[in-house]
């Protein structure tokens, strides 16, 4: 798959660069397995918290939106 940067917010790209050196490349043709393996180190490593009230942090909206964005568009 292509194309992948166009699909996150430039939020997104830029916590997955700083988090957790994440880089991706719109020329680059990721198979599955790759997503894959890239979405479970996102999964298990990305540190996001929430609020005691529930609502998520600033990190946490961009877990939520970085992992809605895997199930919506990537992951097949």
């Amino acid at each position: 798959m292509k194309n992948i940067t166009s699909m996150f917010s430039k939020d997104a790209l830029s916590a997955l660069k700083e988090q957790l050196d994440i880089v991706f490349d719109d020329e680059r043709d990721y198979s599955q397995g790759e997503l894959l393996a890239l979405y479970d180190r996102i999964e298990e490593n990305f540190p996001y918290s929430y609020q005691e009230n529930g609502e998520p942090t600033e990190l946490g909206r961009i877990f939520e939106e970085i992992v809605d964005t895997f199930h919506d568009h990537i992951l097949e």
